[in-house]
């Protein structure tokens, strides 16, 4: 097979030795073939050099090109020479130690595709050999170039603009990167940085530093104020700042290669939608599944919306490639990004959980993939939005859905009072692994509070999830105060973050209850799972869920439940593993409920234990995960190899373009773009909330050097 040429990679080498192979495999483990490999030899005298030229020659690899210079030019100019010989619009640098993750090739082909006013782009980094960290900032920077270089310098170039603003052939002892930001932005030029880990830079020992400019002392102070006298001038008036293309009439013309690539699939394909890789519910559930079922199934994923948590190592584990379209396109060209993913990975079914964007790319998808079918999973309605929220949603799209999940049979009645038919909805029930989630032992559970610093003779309540109104987390204080007016012992445990954090804690610290809470703040779930084992009871006031999963978490580790009865609740609960209060109630009459639920259990160490042990025995019996993932098989797998997909009615391409522009402006008026502050003016409004807040007496003096 031909494959289509789009993007020369450029290596210089100058007396490289073995590091180089680890660069080779991280090129040829890209996702994205389409690319030349243009490997300089920069008059290298290291035997080791000649051996890497002598071993890629013999490969006779098509793709890749060797070039040999007789004498030692420098790094800037074995650049502008791989420029002048590429053969392909876009060039990709690359030094000859570091290394790329898989799908970056893809990621900045896809980036400068759909972008025409970019440039460049390139991506967050990490620091690796002799130092480890992370650079999680780049060319959002903009002026501040002109005081320090913050991007790392691999990324994928416009060949036009790079033989327009070639590079410095003079600055052969390094700082040639932040010469040509600067040359670039003078004519005009800028670039995105993708706001994800895709590059890693080598650091060299000290003793192996090979860059004279780079002394820290006087040689770089002498440059860098020979770019300020150079460039401060003009790029203070105006530095280019380009954006997202947008939709303006017809979609960009994302032409894909003549010969797609598409990798081989040994299982079927399923492509995984999610809004973002939060810490959530929904979030761990689907990890949970796709871990499950990796053995039946490959994934690709896809999140729709912005976040600075999409970097998730968990997810990105199980699948071949995880797309972030944010992070590539403005949402008015999510259908051409969509597109171009499934023609090119060519999943066998999608698995949707809560992505509005994604519901309204349905049509489109349809259209033109008329035999890939679709399912999703519904965990929570929400009639404070849209009517009831993605379960009203995926209503609306019901006629481009093959199959609906719920996670609760109530969840199923409130789809079918939507109009979905009956024969289309399926209850799954979330469940819990009950091997690996279990009740501690009497010294197991003292060893894990001295952990966490927790007391061990006062029975501690835990609350875990979401810090909002959905979860009524400032009722909490409310209850702990009727709990300490009635002289009940105990300790209540916050695990999660959320909006309303900041107000939780000024109620706590004005009520005097201190000394009663234990703020964990928002920890990885392992450690979430730890406080749930260090626990007696498990509080969530909710005011509205689905089943809320740490509901069997908590019963799977033998805790006592108070919760209310919204939702699936008392399917799971049933009769006698917990305390279901009617959700209907004010807010003072529920913390009343609550309180005296509370303290019975605290008072009866033989209740608080029995019902414990009957909440672990009603999961064990009715709500095991491998029914879940029994089930899960056979529904994907159904799908997967079904024939008789029905063909969807939809109306005219125009039409569903239409359609889908009007969500993108509803879309952009709800989600608006803020700009980041920048981080030294952020710091200072925190200290500025910080004196506030003590000088009001919501806090204590020492919130001055602690808290958030």
């Amino acid at each position: 097979m031909n494959i289509e040429t789009l993007i020369s990679i450029v290596t210089p080498i100058y007396n490289q030795g073995d590091l180089f192979w680890e660069t080779f495999h991280s090129v040829l483990g890209q996702t994205f073939i389409h690319w030349e490999w243009l490997i300089i030899n920069d008059g290298s005298d290291a035997p080791d050099t000649s051996r890497i030229f002598e071993k890629l020659e013999a490969m006779k690899d098509p793709r890749i090109k060797t070039v040999i210079s007789a004498q030692n030019r420098g790094l800037p100019a074995a650049r502008n020479t791989g420029v002048q010989m590429s053969g392909t619009n876009y060039i990709f640098f690359l030094d000859s130690d570091d290394l790329i993750e898989p799908d970056y090739l893809e990621k900045a082909w896809l980036a400068l595709s759909l972008n025409t006013s970019f440039g460049f782009v390139n991506s967050w980094s990490t620091g690796f050999g002799a130092k480890n960290y992370e650079w999680r900032v780049g060319l959002e920077k903009r002026k501040g170039f002109l005081t320090q270089n913050w991007a790392a310098f691999a990324g994928l170039f416009r060949k036009d603009i790079l033989l327009q603003v070639p590079f410095n052939e003079s600055r052969r002892e390094g700082l040639e990167d932040w010469e040509f930001w600067l040359a670039a932005a003078s004519k005009g030029y800028w670039g995105y940085t993708i706001p994800e880990k895709l590059f890693h830079y080598r650091i060299h020992p000290p003793s192996a530093h090979k860059w004279e400019n780079w002394d820290n002392g006087k040689k770089q102070k002498g440059i860098e104020k020979e770019f300020r006298k150079k460039y401060a001038g003009p790029l203070s008036r105006y530095f280019p700042d380009p954006g997202k293309t947008s939709f303006s009439g017809e979609y960009p013309a994302l032409t894909l290669p003549s010969s797609v690539y598409s990798p081989e699939k040994t299982k079927p394909r399923i492509l995984v939608v999610l809004p973002w890789l939060e810490h959530g519910g929904v979030e761990q559930f689907t990890l949970a599944w796709m871990r499950a079922l990796q053995d039946r199934f490959d994934y690709i994923l896809v999140t729709t919306n912005s976040s600075v948590r999409n970097d998730n190592k968990d997810f990105r584990g199980l699948c071949k490639v995880v797309f972030h379209l944010a992070h590539l396109a403005d949402i008015s060209l999510y259908p051409s990004l969509i597109r171009y993913i499934i023609t090119c990975w060519r999943p066998d079914l999608i698995v949707l959980s809560h992505a509005e964007p994604f519901y309204q790319l349905l049509p489109s998808i349809r259209m033109a993939f008329p035999r890939l079918p679709v399912a999703d999973i519904n965990h929570i309605e929400d009639m404070q939005w849209q009517e009831g929220g993605y379960p009203k949603i995926a209503s609306l799209f019901t006629t481009y859905i093959d199959k609906h999940v719920t996670v609760s049979n109530w969840l199923r009645q409130f789809m079918l009072q939507q109009g979905i038919a009956g024969s289309k909805i399926e209850t799954v029930y979330i469940n819990v692994d009950t091997d690996a989630i279990r009740p501690l032992g009497k010294e197991e559970k003292r060893l894990k509070r001295l952990k966490y610093n927790l007391p061990e003779n006062r029975k501690i309540i835990l609350f875990s999830g979401r810090l909002t109104h959905q979860k009524r987390a400032l009722l909490l204080s409310d209850i702990a105060q009727l709990l300490v007016k009635r002289d009940i012992g105990f300790l209540l445990v916050v695990c999660g973050e959320g909006p309303d954090r900041n107000q939780l804690e000024e109620k706590v610290y004005r009520k005097g209850l201190g000394s009663y809470f234990h703020f964990a703040g928002g920890v990885p779930h392992t450690t979430a799972m730890d406080y749930t084992q260090c626990a007696d009871i498990l509080l969530l006031p909710s005011a509205w869920e689905g089943i809320a999963t740490v509901l069997y978490e908590a019963m799977a580790a033998a805790l006592a439940i108070i919760t209310t009865d919204v939702g699936g609740h008392k399917e799971l609960v049933g009769e006698d593993g917990g305390v279901v209060i009617r959700s209907g109630a004010s807010d003072a009459e529920l913390a009343e409920m609550m309180a005296d639920a509370l303290q019975r259990l605290i008072g009866d160490a033989t209740l608080l234990q029995q019902m414990g042990q009957k909440a672990r025995q009603r999961v064990v019996t009715h709500f095991d995960s491998k029914n879940t993932w029994r089930r899960f098989t056979e529904i994907f797998g159904e799908l997967c190899n079904d024939n008789n997909i029905l063909s969807v009615t939809h109306g005219s391409e125009t039409t569903i373009s239409q359609n889908y522009q009007d969500f993108v402006q509803r879309w952009n008026i709800l989600h608006p773009y803020r700009g980041d502050v920048a981080w030294k003016q952020h710091r200072q409004l925190l200290r500025l909330r910080k004196i506030y807040k003590v000088l009001t007496r919501k806090r204590p003096f020492n919130y001055l050097w602690g808290g958030s």
